[in-house]
């Protein structure tokens, strides 16, 4: 370790390193305790967290958190593509747009289709079941979504009730 330029170095041939090289946090000056926050605050929230208020809560400019924000949903958009579904899937549709002029519900010209997936795992002594993992695509077939499944899977949809899962 050198400890006045804060760099690891290898003893055999001198390759000087940081513990930051080859992540997300590559070549950033904002410390790792704000991007450690920025870590919870992302994943606690209920919903999305808007970048002002993630720059507020890590007391830094705006564009700086737009970045740390960025970067961290990139990543866990990497990680989470490396997963697969397994056992009961449950699958629905939805349509992304919000209330805009023009012809509403399904078929609006002004919506974006997308299908949802998710995992789920039943619990072999109690019955219940718990989430696994979860698969959006935007896409009006859930042929996108069925590439993250295994072949063993179930899909189901809507969701089972107590009568399906415990019997």
């Amino acid at each position: 370790y050198v400890a006045t330029r804060r760099l690891y170095q290898c003893s055999a041939c001198s390759l000087q390193t940081s513990a930051r090289a080859g992540t997300v946090f590559h070549k950033s000056r904002t410390p790792l305790t704000k991007w450690f926050l920025a870590i919870h605050l992302m994943t606690s929230a209920k919903n999305d967290i808007a970048a002002l208020q993630l720059s507020r809560c890590l007391d830094v400019k705006w564009d700086t958190a737009w970045l740390i924000k960025q970067k961290l949903m990139e990543v866990m958009r990497q990680r989470n593509a490396t997963y697969e579904l397994d056992g009961l899937i449950q699958v629905d549709d939805a349509y992304i747009g919000g209330e805009k002029p023009g012809k509403p519900g399904r078929g609006a010209a002004n919506k974006l289709p997308f299908v949802a997936a998710a995992g789920r795992k039943i619990c072999s002594s109690c019955g219940s079941i718990s989430p696994s993992a979860t698969s959006r695509a935007p896409s009006p077939s859930p042929a996108p979504a069925a590439r993250s499944m295994r072949a063993t899977c179930r899909v189901i949809s809507p969701p089972p009730t107590n009568a399906e899962t415990h019997g």
